[in-house]
């Protein structure tokens, strides 16, 4: 059983996001919305100096709505390990350079040592081969991965 999680962007923006037109997008708020209300008090959960500077952009009214949600969440601070630690995902092209911020929330969430790493972001981070390769990258440093899911795969707990 997970015990902590560490809460991307792309959640606390779906909790508070209009409605998508995409069904796609819609179904993903949807499960947002069903997780945090139904099965997030079952977990530690974590933010990050990242995910606060990225929910601190964009419209005024959103912001706040995304600050009041984290308001109560613990924040992890910025290590020299963690920053070390995206700058060697990006240099050995795990994550492209060009995604830095994905890096960025995999190192923190490694460096916590948090169970997993909640997210809707497929691109960079629950990506079967972005995980494979950040796998044995963090094995080789001896640092514990976390598994990287979307809340959906929370509901089904």
């Amino acid at each position: 059983m997970l015990g902590s999680l560490y809460i991307e962007t792309t959640i606390i923006s779906y909790l508070v996001s209009r409605t998508s037109s995409d069904e796609r997008i819609s179904a993903m708020q949807n499960f947002t919305k069903e997780w945090w209300s139904k099965k997030r008090f079952n977990y530690d959960i974590l933010i990050s100096e990242a995910v606060l500077d990225e929910i601190k952009i964009g419209d005024r009214q959103h912001v706040e709505m995304r600050l009041e949600i984290v308001k109560d969440i613990p924040v992890i601070s910025q290590t020299t390990d963690i920053i070390n630690l995206s700058k060697n995902l990006t240099n050995k092209n795990i994550v492209p350079p060009k995604a830095k911020i994905d890096a960025l929330h995999i190192s923190y969430a490694a460096m916590s040592g948090v169970d997993a790493l909640v997210t809707w972001n497929c691109k960079h981070l629950a990506n079967i081969n972005t995980q494979k390769a950040l796998y044995r990258y963090l094995a080789f440093e001896n640092i514990e991965c976390p598994i990287i899911c979307t809340p959906l795969e929370l509901l089904e707990n």
